[in-house]
């Protein structure tokens, strides 16, 4: 009976067959798991989509074909961890490096400057401030200002390069400006800011930051007492500017006219014989490197409601005052700074002498400012000794 039923069975009834299906088919399977899921996809014309995972926004991006990279690990949170930059300390700095001989850098100022991007930049023997193509922009500058003031600008870079002068170079007051140089003087003649008292320090304060009339006559006050009245401390301040090389400046000591709150801000004193002064300063070469820093911290620290000009044109680092008052005519704005640190930095004044009004030098001097940020070359130079 069983012979007769396995002779009446088909081929592929036997179960030795259907056993060597069922092999094969799980033979198939498994070469078809191991070939879709082994690293590395060698099959040509195909890609492979892999989920990019940027900032917690996974957006696919295509690998070639031919690529061996290891497979991509997602993080299992919806952002991605990003290793920790490790920033340099700052005796890492790429400060430029001077030469062998050069002045160290210059007093109070940050490691560092602007003078070119990855590396250290070299350092160059002198150069202008402004490059030549400056005539040309800023006679355009005064076509647009037109009528509504006259402008002027002094620059020279604190290292070695020539003055430069643009348009009109007046012996205009010196207004609040001066008020650096009476300081200057207080700070020489009290042996530097450890030596002044509580209240001188607070004072110095608001006679910079603030440009506080009462502040700075305080001060000129305490100068008097020392050198023997108005004329004693106007010639020892006429001094500091002999010390940086202006022969002709004199302090002022005429009472001072309507409008007006010191003698010495009337002291007639040109963009360019403030930035005579002004580099002289920053070099340390009028008062100690201790008084500088002291001061320029000072001017580094102008309030907001007097930060236009030089204080609003975006420069990395800037340490300036200004001063303003009514002329014949119209208003003076002026404003004298150091723009840039160490071997990059660059001495700058500017004014509107006169502008129409005192809002008017303000904006007037604001777009000088901004004409001065574009066109200022600050670069590592060679920091100018003392002369003497």
């Amino acid at each position: 009976m069983s012979s007769r039923r396995q002779r009446g069975r088909r081929w592929w009834q036997s179960p030795r067959v259907v056993v060597a299906i069922v092999c094969v088919d799980l033979l198939a399977v498994g070469v078809l798991v191991y070939a879709l899921t082994r690293p590395g996809d060698h099959d040509h014309g195909s890609s492979r989509v892999v989920a990019a995972v940027v900032g917690g926004d996974r957006r696919p991006s295509r690998t070639a074909t031919h690529a061996s990279a290891a497979p991509t690990k997602l993080h299992p949170h919806p952002h991605v961890v990003v290793p920790a930059t490790s920033l340099p300390s700052p005796s890492g700095s790429r400060a430029p490096k001077l030469p062998a001989g050069a002045a160290q850098a210059v007093a109070g100022s940050s490691p560092g400057g602007q003078g070119g991007s990855g590396g250290s930049p070299e350092v160059t023997a002198g150069g202008a401030a402004l490059g030549p193509e400056a005539r040309a922009s800023f006679a355009r500058l005064q076509n647009q200002i037109g009528s509504q003031a006259r402008i002027s600008v002094a620059v020279q870079p604190l290292g070695q390069g020539p003055k430069q002068v643009f348009g009109s170079d007046p012996p205009m007051q010196a207004m609040s400006t001066s008020k650096v140089l009476i300081l200057s003087a207080l700070l020489l003649d009290k042996g530097g800011p450890n030596r002044l008292s509580a209240e001188e320090r607070s004072l110095a304060v608001t006679a910079i930051t603030e440009s506080d009339n009462d502040s700075i006559l305080s001060l000129f006050a305490d100068l008097e007492a020392d050198k023997g009245g108005l004329d004693g401390a106007s010639t020892y301040a006429t001094g500091l500017l002999r010390t940086a090389g202006d022969d002709h400046t004199v302090v002022s000591t005429a009472p001072p006219p309507p409008g007006y709150a010191t003698s010495f801000g009337q002291t007639p004193w040109s963009p360019s014989d403030e930035v005579l002064f002004f580099r002289a300063l920053t070099l340390g070469c009028v008062i100690p490197r201790a008084s500088v820093n002291y001061e320029l911290g000072l001017m580094r620290q102008i309030v907001a409601s007097e930060s236009w000009g030089m204080g609003s044109a975006g420069f990395p680092q800037v340490a300036f005052k200004g001063g303003w008052g009514p002329l014949p005519g119209g208003y003076g704005v002026r404003q004298t700074a150091i723009v840039g640190s160490g071997s990059s930095a660059v001495v700058v004044s500017i004014a509107a002498d006169p502008a129409t009004d005192f809002g008017t030098g303000q904006a007037v001097l604001t777009e000088i400012a901004r004409w001065l940020h574009a066109h200022l070359r600050l670069r590592p130079r060679v920091v100018a000794g003392c002369a003497g």
